[in-house]
């Protein structure tokens, strides 16, 4: 990944453009985290990973993201600033790296699910219905290979509701929840905040942007890209000024 927080933008955009929301996540967590390597990038967390696409979302575009939804019950087209402080939630201290479930006599291990299992599980286009997706991901959060070859239905339920318990008390930056309010017909409800589509929206909407003023400045001065990219953003604009733009 590129040291220079602009080109790192577009060359994540670049690379993300036709991958799925899992994958996205991990590729934004290159550009958030680059002194990690791949494999503790993907080793992380969902709510650790989450937690520093909010940091690199604040050094990036401020501390607020627009939040875009449709009322449940009128339709109507909701937006609402969300405060990115507002959501943290606090790493609970001493949080363990292995759970255990115990079903009649037996005892099963399991781990909280990572960067990497979202990417993984995006990337299997034979998971694209919900409840095949959750019972993957169960499964690789068995810390015993052997494990998932004997699991009954029932017990696969019991793992699921168990990971998910986990998650609630030991990840909690992992599952965020909205309070939204129809401006219309004043119904409420929640909605789940992701950090990873609206991270990705707002670097759609930028990256635009960007390779436009490159193209611009590029055609005037003939200038590299990445000499364009390098340039402050007063100093693009500034460049754009000049050419009448």
């Amino acid at each position: 990944m590129a040291s220079d927080p602009t080109t790192a933008m577009v060359l994540a955009y670049e690379e993300g453009r036709a991958a799925s929301p899992g994958e996205r996540g991990l590729i934004l967590l290159a550009v958030a985290a680059p002194e990690l390597t791949v494999p503790a990038r993907a080793a992380l967390p969902v709510g650790r990973r989450d937690a520093l696409l909010l940091d690199l979302h604040e050094r990036l575009f401020g501390g607020r993201a627009e939040a875009l939804a449709d009322c449940p019950r009128c339709s109507e087209k909701l937006e609402t600033d969300v405060l990115l402080a507002a959501i943290r939630a606090p790493t609970p201290v001493d949080a363990p790296a292995r759970f255990t479930l115990t079903i009649g006599a037996r005892e099963i291990g399991y781990r909280l699910p990572n960067a990497g299992d979202l990417a993984a599980l995006g990337a299997n286009s034979e998971l694209s219905d919900g409840t095949a997706a959750t019972r993957a991901l169960a499964r690789r959060c068995l810390l015993a290979l052997e494990d998932s070859e004997s699991l009954s239905d029932e017990a696969e339920a019991a793992l699921t509701e168990a990971i998910a318990n986990a998650v609630t008390a030991a990840d909690p930056q992992a599952e965020v929840m909205l309070e939204l309010e129809c401006p219309g017909c004043g119904f409420h409800w929640t909605a789940p905040f992701d950090i990873v589509e609206f991270l990705w929206r707002r670097l759609e909407s930028t990256v635009s942007t960007l390779l436009r003023e490159v193209h611009i400045i590029a055609s005037h001065y003939g200038w590299s890209e990445r000499d364009i990219l390098t340039l402050s953003p007063f100093r693009r604009r500034r460049y754009l000024e000049l050419v009448g733009i």
